[in-house]
């Protein structure tokens, strides 16, 4: 993400000091809620993508959390906020991308042995970078729910308020149904 500033414009912290500390603050109170396992396990960190177009969150594995501008605006409250958050803190948590990366690189090393082709072997490897942004699985998904209402509660927050912004999500795409969120959590 840092390697591609042109795909992915984060604000600089230092020229956007109050968006940073209000997600900072946020996230260390769910950090801070003793509920949030392997806290001490990663170097957290929260980050903001200027793209006001696209409602987005996602976290990469090491502790690492972004979120674009689009997002933080359309979420009304700190608490629609917060359950966005601790649901990519979720994530981060269950390995859901470790997993997916593992199994790529599993399969890397397998064509590795069969083909004996490097070049098929970073093939695969790009696959597995690629992975990082690709959407999870309806199991990941819900149990990145169950964790970020569990921290958001933890935290003080009203977890009505993430169901809120789902619904609000979803009205957003033109329907309630299942698919429609998948394609949100995507």
């Amino acid at each position: 993400i840092l390697a591609s500033p042109d795909a992915y414009p984060l604000l600089d912290p230092a020229e956007h000091p109050d968006a940073y500390d209000h997600l900072d603050r946020v996230h260390l109170a769910i950090m801070d809620s003793g509920e949030v396992v392997r806290e001490d396990d990663f170097e957290w960190q929260t980050w903001i993508i200027h793209d006001d177009a696209t409602l987005n969150a996602f976290a990469a594995p090491g502790g690492y959390v972004y979120i674009t501008t689009g997002l933080l605006a359309y979420a009304g409250t700190e608490a629609e906020m917060a359950g966005v958050l601790a649901h990519e803190i979720g994530h981060v948590v269950a390995r859901h991308t470790v997993q997916r990366i593992q199994k790529a690189y599993g399969a890397a090393l397998v064509a590795d042995l069969l083909i004996g082709d490097q070049e098929t072997l970073q093939q695969i490897a790009g696959l597995a970078t690629n992975l990082l942004l690709m959407k999870y699985g309806r199991e990941d998904e819900y149990e990145a729910d169950e964790f970020g209402v569990k921290y958001a509660a933890a935290a003080g927050y009203d977890c009505r308020e993430m169901s809120s912004f789902l619904a609000k999500m979803l009205d957003l795409q033109g329907g309630a149904s299942p698919d429609g969120m998948a394609a949100w959590f995507s």
